[in-house]
């Protein structure tokens, strides 16, 4: 099954995006430049930061602390030392007595009161703190690894609606261009169609009605031409928006029919729907969803279990800055906590992961019966703008045929000016709807290569 799936997918790229290197050459240039898809970037590497960030909670976290503070007032705690001294060192003088020795221990030593902060102090220490057991650390891990990989996918995402567009606004543009092209002619034949029936109304061959007919129709035409002029600059000017450049930059505008679209072949329904569900990175997004969606259920869960961390510390401390024996100390202690009970909260986180977990695979269910109507779609719009091309172009061609008829004809006074106006109308018509029609194929093939996922991205991006 891998194997014809690989086959399916080398073939539907062969066929899907045979272009002309311009095109090609405009999408790389789009794929480098476009500033979407930088942003894209830029918060793809803003994932691969956090993931950074949560695999550093596994690692030890080293601290130091310096604290001096100065004191005054506050509680007294008091130390009976005359009351307990006093009487003891009476007797043992009394007992000197008796021995004829002279009292040596003093007899009037007052109570102490010491105060409970004192009038200086200092500490300074480092504190190490290392994680021993949390589970929770692991299971955030493993969210941030999906979500930096959903980001990625995104990226790839917005890069083939990108690919896709640019194609499509370079064939906006190239029906633009070729439209403008053929007001031009008809404006050529129409000018030298003004010229003759003016020299002949000159000679009194024909009446002034005549000439200001073919006028009118040349004004009306260079309404059309002006129209096209201004479609042909927003097309373009789209274009360079999309490759983040001068949107006045020109591009090479190369002939409709040189492009493979008017022969190329459809594939098979079938064939489409299972290159689109097997390379689409949506589905590939939903799928990485339900992961998280498990990785927080996990998360929730680690709340239930206990924590173990080891903390170390070692300073010194005193009522003045100095280094000796006296002065530094070291403690080292294993925290265990556990949580028991915390307002059912862990409980209802595991519920709503849970909740989400079902409601994505449903959404994915969803998105998969999306993207097989869209290849329907597509197939569909594809056979009709191939048969329409087939059709316009026929017309087009029986069109030019009728009206040298018709022009030989009037240059030979067997057909009447609306017959020659009529039938170059109708051939510029032919012309315009043969256009649209060749872009139309070839911007429905661009939208078959977006559903189906077909269009090779740079290593970049992948």
């Amino acid at each position: 099954m891998k194997i014809k799936i690989i086959l399916l997918s080398i073939i539907m790229s062969n066929l899907a995006f045979a272009q002309h290197p311009l095109i090609d050459d405009l999408v790389k240039l789009g794929l480098k430049e476009n500033l979407g898809l930088k942003q894209q970037n830029f918060a793809f590497q803003e994932s691969l930061k956090r993931l950074s960030q949560a695999k550093g909670q596994l690692l030890p976290s080293i601290n130091i602390s310096a604290r001096y503070s100065r004191a005054g007032g506050g509680r007294m705690i008091g130390f009976p030392v005359g009351d307990l001294m006093n009487p003891v060192y009476q007797t043992l003088n009394q007992y000197l007595a008796l021995a004829g020795e002279p009292a040596t221990f003093p007899e009037n030593l007052p109570n102490i009161e010491i105060p409970f902060l004192r009038k200086k102090e200092q500490e300074t220490k480092l504190t190490l703190i290392q994680p021993i057991f949390q589970p929770a650390i692991w299971h955030n891990i493993n969210l941030h690894n999906h979500m930096a990989k959903i980001k990625k996918l995104e990226k790839q995402t917005f890069a083939r609606e990108l690919a896709a567009e640019i194609k499509i606004a370079y064939f906006n543009a190239l029906k633009a261009h070729h439209a403008k092209l053929l007001f031009e002619k008809t404006i050529s034949v129409l000018t030298e169609h003004v010229r003759v029936n003016q020299k002949l109304f000159d000679q009194d061959k024909v009446i002034r009605a005549v000439v200001w007919r073919a006028k009118a129709e040349k004004y009306s035409l260079d309404q059309n031409l002006i129209e096209a002029e201004k479609d042909a600059k927003l097309a373009l000017a789209y274009l360079n928006f999309l490759l983040n450049r001068d949107q006045t930059t020109t591009v090479e505008f190369i002939n409709q029919k040189a492009l493979p679209g008017h022969n190329i072949l459809s594939p098979k329904g079938p064939d489409a729907i299972i290159q689109a569900i097997n390379t689409r990175e949506e589905l590939k997004q939903l799928n990485l969803a339900i992961l998280i969606a498990g990785d927080k259920k996990a998360l929730a869960g680690a709340g239930f279990l206990p924590t173990l961390t080891l903390v170390a510390d070692y300073g010194i401390q005193g009522t003045s800055y100095r280094i000796d024996k006296d002065a530094d100390y070291w403690m080292g202690s294993m925290v265990l906590s556990w949580n028991i009970f915390k307002g059912f909260q862990d409980r209802n986180q595991l519920q709503e992961a849970e909740l989400l977990r079902k409601r994505i695979k449903t959404q994915k269910l969803e998105a998969e019966s999306q993207i097989r109507l869209q290849v329907v779609q597509i197939l569909e719009e594809l056979a009709a703008a191939q048969s329409a091309v087939a059709a316009t172009e026929a017309g087009e061609k029986a069109a030019q045929e009728a009206f040298r008829a018709y022009q030989k004809q009037y240059v030979e006074g067997m057909a009447s000016q609306l017959e020659f106006l009529d039938a170059q109308n109708q051939t510029m018509q032919a012309g315009v709807q043969a256009i649209a029609a060749r872009a139309d194929l070839l911007i429905k093939q661009a939208c078959l290569e977006r559903v189906i996922a077909a269009y090779p991205l740079p290593e970049r991006i992948r």
